[in-house]
């Protein structure tokens, strides 16, 4: 079941990715693509636009996953669970409201703004994460550890390549688009292994004793 529904979740992706590209090649009359495309379609198809199909998407994906990492919390009751849950809710209302963006914008350019962002939003999970983090429970432990990795790869693309893509992008005016492209991509891809993650999680926490989680001593 979970290698079917990443490989629906990635084959998802991939479509969106492939229109991104068709629309871009359209637009700049590439492999002989010159169909017409109002403004509107170009830019609900694109990966890059603010209320894009793609960015619903996105939005989707990080409420999913968070519903199950919250579920993973009522069967544990292993606090890290709830704050991942948290995690992925405000990832979908960041992508809604520009939360990163704009909370320091008055501090001068967006890159500086969003690394700052970044820091303090970023230590402030990092904080509830190391406050909440399991030390007895071994299987608590390995959840908590892959949940962790899912979201370090979501944050390499929206954090790591969208500052790249500031700073080469100056530079370079002709990588704006790779690094777009990337970047969203990336970040379509990261949320489907973290939404396949914690659903994978959340089968073990059905299949199991709730005793199993809960427990306090060491599980081997």
């Amino acid at each position: 079941m979970l290698v079917y529904t990443f490989g629906v979740l990635i084959a998802l992706d991939l479509l969106f990715v492939l229109l991104h590209v068709v629309v871009v090649a359209n637009e700049k009359r590439l492999f002989y693509l010159d169909f017409p495309i109002s403004t509107e379609v170009r830019d609900f198809l694109s990966l890059t636009r603010d209320q894009s199909l793609s960015e619903y998407w996105e939005y989707s994906k990080s409420v999913v996953t968070a519903v199950l990492y919250l579920m993973v919390y009522t069967v544990s009751r292993h606090l890290v669970f709830a704050v991942f849950s948290m995690l992925f809710l405000f990832i979908a209302l960041d992508n809604g409201f520009s939360i990163h963006e704009n909370a320091f914008a008055f501090i001068g350019g967006p890159v500086a703004g969003d690394l700052l962002s970044f820091i303090v939003i970023g230590g402030v999970f990092a904080l509830a994460l190391y406050a909440s983090w399991p030390r007895r429970n071994i299987l608590a432990k390995h959840g908590a550890r892959g949940a962790l990795s899912t979201a370090a790869i979501l944050a390499a693309f929206a954090v790591i390549v969208d500052a790249l893509s500031g700073i080469v992008g100056k530079v370079v005016p002709k990588t704006y688009a790779l690094f777009g492209l990337v970047e969203d991509g990336g970040e379509l891809v990261a949320l489907s292994l973290a939404l396949s993650y914690a659903l994978a999680l959340f089968l073990i926490c059905r299949t199991r004793d709730p005793q199993y989680f809960r427990s306090r001593a060491k599980v081997e």
